[in-house]
């Protein structure tokens, strides 16, 4: 990010900013350990969901966002943390967290509700360039208004 923050409306991102998730299996492209079986569904393990790409011009409040679906089918889901990982890559369009040029900037635990997670639900991953930081935010898309409990665990690495 920048070096004098109150001086910079827009910057150049040094890395592409992406989260890890768990998407459909796609055969004949995801490479065969990264497949797993979800409930009868093949997914892809570690793909590289891209935010920011590497030398896109961002700005201070910028917001980028995506919608995701997340399910909970058995008694101890529902009672689980989530994670949500944040990475960041040298290249400009990473397709899995695992490549070598990718490292995990932070994570957002997910602290499930009281009666636990919904079977089914819609949530929408939020990154936010700061001055000199991101803000990563996921709001449950089913109960609007009502934000998740979660906690910030940051990566320490050079820049």
């Amino acid at each position: 990010m920048g070096w004098k923050p109150q001086n910079i409306i827009q910057r150049r991102s040094r890395y592409t900013y992406g989260f890890h998730l768990k998407e459909p299996f796609r055969a004949g492209i995801d490479p065969e350990q990264l497949r797993v079986n979800y409930d009868g569904d093949f997914d892809c393990k570690w793909r590289f969901r891209k935010m920011i790409e590497k030398g896109q011009i961002v700005e201070y409040g910028q917001t980028f966002t995506f919608e995701a679906y997340d399910r909970a089918t058995t008694v101890e889901e529902k009672c689980e943390e989530r994670f949500v990982d944040l990475y960041r890559s040298t290249h400009e369009d990473p397709q899995y967290c695992i490549e070598e040029d990718c490292s995990l900037v932070g994570t957002i635990t997910l602290i499930p509700p009281s009666d636990g997670w919904p079977d089914e639900w819609d949530h929408g991953l939020h990154l936010i360039v700061g001055e000199t930081e991101f803000t990563v935010k996921d709001l449950n898309l089913d109960t609007p208004g009502k934000t998740m409990k979660h906690k910030w665990i940051f990566c320490n690495y050079k820049q």
